[in-house]
């Protein structure tokens, strides 16, 4: 795949994911999309894909976000910080993700890691799996996302256990990538090295990885520089209270 054709697969598949036309996407503008299982839930999310942004809501706040939003003119791609204060809503949490992708071709080369051993994971290894996530706190857990039964999954092992472990499942056509360190062994590359092992099993087979995190997750954010991942896609969300 050329640099141009995986350019290509990122638009197309989140133009896929929308029922949106790529070639929209080089089009400034938003599509309002109310997300009925968030009724009652006060969730408003802004994804923002090359020139267009999709704003998702819980759909009894329709009324306040046109509110919000009115005075933009036609064609606007709407952002979070375009919402003007009105009476009656309040901003209580907001959170910014990022989504890279990786170019098969920017994948830095493999560093040795001796003596650890670096292996893809099998259902044998639930056991070391169950130890790693038992060893971090649970919201960390859950959002790593790491598990020997997604469709790859890689670790590194020390002294009997997984040190570090990486795997991706499918999410929306990319392979979506998640990586938990036991917190006796951070700060030594690990992660890194599983990720980076595991992404390499992913192009080996033809697929697109994709890295997700926390805008303010600087280590994981930094993570994915070091292996040259490119940032395309930034999601903002946001929990409201509306009177």
């Amino acid at each position: 795949m050329d640099f141009d054709a995986f350019e290509r697969t990122i638009f197309q598949n989140w133009g896929n994911h929308y029922h949106c036309p790529t070639e929209n996407l080089n089009q400034p503008g938003t599509e309002w999309i109310p997300i009925e299982r968030w009724d009652g839930k006060e969730l408003v999310r802004f994804r923002y894909v090359h020139r267009r942004t999709f704003l998702e809501f819980d759909p009894h706040l329709a009324g306040y976000l046109k509110s919000a939003s009115a005075g933009r003119p036609a064609g606007t791609a709407l952002r979070a910080d375009d919402l003007a204060p009105i009476d009656g809503w309040k901003v209580i949490a907001r959170d910014s993700t990022l989504y890279h992708y990786l170019y098969a071709a920017d994948l830095p080369a493999i560093q040795p890691l001796a003596p650890l051993e670096l292996r893809q994971l099998t259902a044998q290894d639930a056991g070391l799996m169950q130890a790693l996530h038992a060893a971090n706190p649970p919201a960390e857990v859950e959002a790593g996302c790491v598990e020997v039964d997604d469709d790859l999954a890689f670790g590194c092992l020390a002294d009997g256990q997984l040190a570090a472990a990486a795997s991706a499942f499918d999410y929306i056509g990319f392979m979506d990538v998640g990586v938990l360190t036991h917190p006796d062994y951070r700060k030594r590359g690990l992660g890194r090295a599983a990720v980076r092992a595991l992404c390499a099993g992913l192009v080996e087979r033809g697929s697109l990885p994709q890295y997700r995190c926390d805008a303010a997750n600087i280590a994981s954010v930094n993570l994915a520089r070091s292996l040259n991942f490119r940032l395309y896609v930034t999601e903002e969300e946001l929990m409201v209270r509306a009177a």
